[in-house]
């Protein structure tokens, strides 16, 4: 079975046999193929641009 990815918990998951997040039980689950940014990922982004202007 392929895993899905819940975005309310943010962690690939299975389905429970009603479709949703068999971690949390969301409704908010995206094929495999889809994936978003964690708030790690957004936050390592920004402080990546500061510090680009910092050196400049």
């Amino acid at each position: 079975m392929t895993d899905w990815f819940c975005l309310d918990c943010r962690f690939p998951t299975q389905l429970n046999k009603h479709g949703y997040c068999a971690r949390c039980g969301s409704d908010g689950v995206a094929p495999p193929t889809v994936r978003t940014k964690t708030e790690a990922e957004y936050e390592v982004e920004l402080l990546e641009r500061l510090y680009e202007r910092s050196e400049g």
